[in-house]
C-alpha cells in the first residue's frame, strides 16, 4: 500500500527505463518528454510580474517597522492585531492615499502582465493557465480545510494499514521514508495478524460515520449544505469503490 506520490515516481522511472533502446538511443517518448521539460524550464526562467500589494498591505508595510521599533519583543500576532485595529480606525483621507497607490501599482502590474503573456508561446500560455488553475484549486482547498477545522468537522478514521504503520515506524526517521519497508511488512502479515488492525479500523470507521452524519445534519440546519453535499458524495463514492474491489478480490 504505497502512497500515490511513490506510485507516480515508480511509474516514471519505469517509463524512462523502458524508453531507452539497447544501443542507448532515446525513443520518441523520452525525446518528447525532454522537449516539454525544456519548455517548462523556459517558462519558469522568465520573470513573471508579481501581484501588487493591496491598500491594507501597503499600510502594513509602512507601519510595521514603526511598531517593531517602538515595542521591542512584540509578537507577530500582536503586530497583526494592532495593524488591523489601526487600519479600521484610520481616517478616510489617509486610507484613500493607500488606495490610490494600490490602484496605480495594479495598473502597472496589468501592463507588465500583458507584456509577459504576449512573450509566451501557445504551449507556455497553456502551462500558465494550468498553473493558475492548480493554484486557485489549492487555495480553495486550504480555505475549505480551515473552515472544516473551525466548524470542528470530524476527522476521517485511520485505515488498518495506517494503524499498523503507527505501531511500527521508527520515531527518529521521517515516516515517508519508511513507507516501502512497512508496506512490505504489512503485505507479509498473515490474515490472522492483520485482523486486530482491521477490527480496530472498522470500529473507528463506524464511530466516524455516526459523528460525520450528526455534523452534516448540523451544517444543513445552519444552511451550509455546501460543506456537506460534495464531501458526502466523495465519501460514498469511495466506500462504493472499496466495496466493489472487495467483491472482485473475493
Amino acid at each position: 500500500m504505497l502512497s500515490s506520490a511513490l506510485v507516480r515516481v515508480r511509474h516514471r522511472c519505469w517509463l524512462l527505463a523502458s524508453s531507452v533502446t539497447s544501443n542507448n538511443i532515446l525513443c520518441p517518448v523520452v525525446l518528447g518528454a525532454s522537449h516539454i521539460l525544456a519548455q517548462r524550464r523556459c517558462l519558469t526562467s522568465k520573470t513573471r510580474p508579481k501581484k501588487p500589494l493591496t491598500s491594507y498591505l501597503l499600510f502594513s508595510q509602512k507601519r510595521r517597522p514603526e511598531l517593531v521599533a517602538s515595542q521591542p519583543g512584540i509578537s507577530f500576532l500582536e503586530i497583526v492585531e494592532q495593524l488591523t485595529e489601526e487600519w479600521k480606525s484610520l481616517p478616510a483621507d489617509e486610507k484613500q492615499m493607500f488606495s490610490i497607490q494600490s490602484k496605480e501599482l495594479n495598473e502597472e502590474y496589468q501592463r507588465q502582465l500583458q507584456e509577459f503573456q504576449s512573450s509566451l508561446s501557445d504551449f507556455e500560455l497553456d502551462e500558465l493557465r494550468e498553473e493558475e488553475r492548480k493554484r486557485k484549486k489549492s487555495k480553495q482547498k486550504r480555505k475549505r480545510k480551515a473552515e472544516w477545522k473551525r466548524l470542528e468537522k470530524p476527522k476521517r478514521p485511520a485505515t488498518s494499514f495506517v494503524l499498523f504503520f503507527i505501531d511500527n515506524y521508527e520515531r527518529g526517521e521521517h515516516p515517508r521514508d519508511q513507507i516501502p519497508q512497512i508496506a512490505k511488512m504489512w503485505n507479509n502479515l498473515t490474515s490472522e495478524n492483520k485482523l486486530p488492525y482491521q477490527q480496530k479500523a472498522k470500529e473507528l470507521a463506524d464511530k466516524y460515520k455516526t459523528e460525520i452524519e450528526a455534523w452534516e445534519e448540523e451544517m444543513i440546519a445552519q444552511g451550509r449544505e455546501d460543506l456537506v453535499r460534495a464531501e458526502r458524495t466523495r465519501y460514498e463514492a469511495k466506500l462504493a469503490k472499496e466495496k466493489k474491489k472487495k467483491e472482485e478480490d473475493s
